[in-house]
């Protein structure tokens, strides 16, 4: 059978696929008009109400992937282990193909947008380092080859199809689907969405890169655009929060900017200047490392709505300090407080002090 879902994982409807072969379709392809499914000997084309519209004989005994560049028209047909020969819609083959270079392949994909020039997606299969998902160029003469996507979970194999699309969800990300046949002891078969790549066009930074030398300031501009965008998605009105991470890696000092997004029509915008201005620090807690306290200082305008926390590196609250930051708030002078760690198990502590607009994190390793 082929399945219709929806965005969310809903059933739609179902109709059955033409072949009568045992293998039935490997890879499914989308042309703009029709489904495009292979798997067999014989390549098929059929509507959306699952109609057969074309079908001719393909380039191998097992034509297992497939994919259409949109471009010139031409449909990328290969078998596991072939290579990769290029047909037009009606069965014509193009006299083109592609060295397979020992890839064992199980999906193809065309990204006609590949900042590369390389837009062959295929997932490939090696039982020393597991499926990944690499691109190659269309042109037979450029033999480049670059990995886009590591499986997270290492699997060698279960993965079949390929998909990329980049209007799946409202901020314009890349993302690739494929068909896992996984065990049912660890969650059967599924529809696998993976994000391969963020959509950074939205968000402009300057500079983007360079150096921050003592006792010298840097001024940064973040500019956040919801309009005007080349692909077909738009930010949805609404509220967006974020945050800007700063850190020294000498000292593991964290500065958090918090940032406040409201988009308020697709069609209109509000210009204004915020500063981002600090009014406390939170400084190097001395000792650092500890065996079982800490003083932990801080300085400057410190309201009192503001918060002292300590989690553990996966975000869990460990310690609330707040009742002694109370205690000793003065906003005129430097103040600190002891932290005793008394039943926490020795690692890495972030030590967060927040008011309403401003965050600041340090980082406390505890020895034990």
């Amino acid at each position: 059978m082929v399945y219709v879902i929806d965005l969310e994982g809903n059933f739609v409807g179902n109709f059955p696929q033409p072949t009568s072969s045992q293998y039935g379709f490997k890879d499914l392809e989308w042309d703009g008009e029709l489904i495009w499914g292979s798997g067999e000997e014989t390549v098929f084309a059929i509507n959306t109400e699952g109609n057969v519209v074309r079908r001719w004989r393909g380039p191998y005994s097992l034509n297992a992937n497939i994919a259409f560049d949109p471009t010139i028209e031409t449909l990328w047909i290969s078998g596991t282990t072939t290579d990769v020969a290029a047909y037009d819609r009606n069965g014509n083959n193009l006299g083109v193909r592609l060295n397979n270079r020992g890839l064992r392949l199980y999906g193809l994909e065309w990204v006609g947008s590949d900042p590369d020039s390389l837009p062959l997606y295929l997932i490939d299969v090696s039982y020393e380092s597991g499926m990944t998902v690499k691109k190659i160029s269309s042109d037979p003469q450029i033999h480049r080859i670059e990995t886009v996507f590591q499986f997270q979970d290492g699997a060698a194999t279960g993965r079949s199809g390929l998909f990329i699309c980049q209007n799946f969800d409202q901020y314009g990300c890349q993302v690739l689907m494929d068909v896992a046949n996984i065990s049912e002891a660890n969650g059967n078969d599924m529809l696998e969405i993976w994000q391969i790549r963020p959509n950074h066009e939205w968000l402009t930074i300057s500079p983007d890169h360079g150096e921050l030398v003592a006792s010298q300031q840097v001024v940064l501009s973040l500019e956040l655009r919801t309009m005007g965008l080349n692909n077909n998605w738009t930010f949805a009105s609404g509220v967006y929060e974020g945050e800007i991470v700063f850190e020294v890696p000498q000292n593991g000092v964290i500065a958090i900017v918090p940032v406040h997004l409201e988009v308020v029509g697709p069609n209109s915008y509000e210009e204004s200047e915020h500063s981002l201005l600090t009014s406390f620090r939170l400084e190097e807690p001395f000792p650092n490392p500890f065996n079982s306290l800490t003083t932990i200082r801080f300085s400057g305008s410190i309201n009192r709505k503001a918060t002292l926390r300590v989690f553990d590196l996966s975000g869990r609250l460990v310690t609330d300090l707040t009742s002694q930051l109370a205690l000793v708030r003065n906003e005129e002078s430097k103040q600190s407080l002891v932290w005793i760690a008394e039943g926490l198990p020795g690692g890495i502590y972030l030590i967060r002090l927040q008011s309403e607009k401003e965050s600041r994190t340090i980082k406390a390793v505890l020895m034990k």
